[in-house]
């Protein structure tokens, strides 16, 4: 089972949110967080990915420096590399 999700700034401060998202993934189950991020300060998606990792032992933030307006994704729970 995968989930996608486009992140809020309420979802990114939410143990919560993970922990019931967490509960509902099958043993292989991945999410992955879509984040829009204005420029390299912007570190929404850092926070998210800190606060996933509370949930999660396995988290990646997939993100491209030097870029305006940009996606990240965040994905935890089991991947391959």
């Amino acid at each position: 089972m995968r989930i996608m999700v486009t992140a809020s700034p309420r979802i990114s401060q939410s143990l919560r949110f993970f922990g019931l998202v967490r509960d509902r993934l099958t043993q292989r189950g991945t999410i992955f967080v879509n984040v829009h991020v204005q420029h390299d300060f912007d570190h929404h998606a850092d926070r998210l990915a800190e606060c996933m990792a509370n949930v999660w032992p396995n988290v990646r933030l997939l993100d491209s420096d030097g870029f305006f307006w940009r996606n990240a994704i965040v994905m935890a729970g089991t991947y391959r590399n």
